[in-house]
């Protein structure tokens, strides 16, 4: 996250970048203009452009990896707002209802905040659940493969993190109702997801609201690159 006033890196993933003024300082190194954008915005950018979203009228790219985030696209063009964090609903905080429900702790997050999202419906966040319920500590796709070869704890483990993510992504419709949106990240890649999330997110809307369509990447792991190429694009001057 970067301010838009000072150029200052706000948060950085990488803490030494955090109050630096990392756009400015390469724009004079590179003597060009430079546009910055996190992955996350350039992945749905490279989506709503010509990839799963195109043609939509409106679109979120949510990526699912070892964190949770995304971008909001309207017209093709990507939307950051007014701190340019449009998008950043890994940073939701989960509500004490959930957290009650499926007896999870309130999680710090290298943000600064606590309880935030991504700690859950991540990759990382299913690893977590399913070491909670008693597994052995496993990454996200061991966790799959034993539940999809019938363990008990690790089935339960993914129906804990599907609810939450269908409360996730149905307080994302609430919010901005896109007419579709693509999955990146590493659990993109499980085919269950697609078919099980409108399921999952509809008792969290109100009665009636259509679930959009959920689609798997066009790009998948270039979407980042891609995007930051048509940032660059869309803000420099017409030739």
């Amino acid at each position: 996250v970067r301010d838009r006033v000072s150029g200052r890196q706000l948060s950085a993933n990488v803490p030494s970048l955090t109050g630096q003024t990392v756009g400015t300082d390469l724009q004079a190194r590179l003597q060009r203009p430079l546009e910055l954008g996190n992955d996350l915005q350039c992945f749905a950018l490279s989506e709503a452009h010509d990839g799963a979203a195109a043609g939509y009228p409106s679109m979120f790219g949510a990526i699912l990896g070892t964190g949770a985030g995304g971008g909001f696209c309207v017209g093709g063009r990507l939307i950051a707002g007014h701190n340019g964090i449009a998008g950043e609903w890994g940073h939701w905080s989960l509500p004490a209802t959930l957290q009650q429900r499926h007896d999870l702790p309130v999680l710090d997050c290298g943000c600064g905040l606590r309880g935030c999202l991504e700690r859950y419906v991540s990759g990382s966040g299913l690893a977590m659940i399913h070491e909670r319920r008693g597994g052995h500590a496993l990454d996200a796709a061991e966790v799959v493969a034993r539940a999809q070869a019938g363990d008990a704890v690790a089935q339960q483990a993914l129906a804990i993190h599907r609810d939450l993510l269908g409360y996730s992504f149905a307080s994302l419709i609430l919010a901005l109702d896109p007419h579709v949106i693509v999955l990146g990240g590493g659990l993109s890649k499980l085919e269950q997801l697609y078919r099980d999330l409108p399921a999952a997110i509809a008792p969290y809307l109100f009665a009636g609201v259509r679930v959009p369509p959920i689609l798997p990447p066009t790009f998948g792991d270039a979407g980042g690159a891609r995007g930051a190429a048509l940032l660059a694009r869309q803000h420099s001057p017409s030739p």
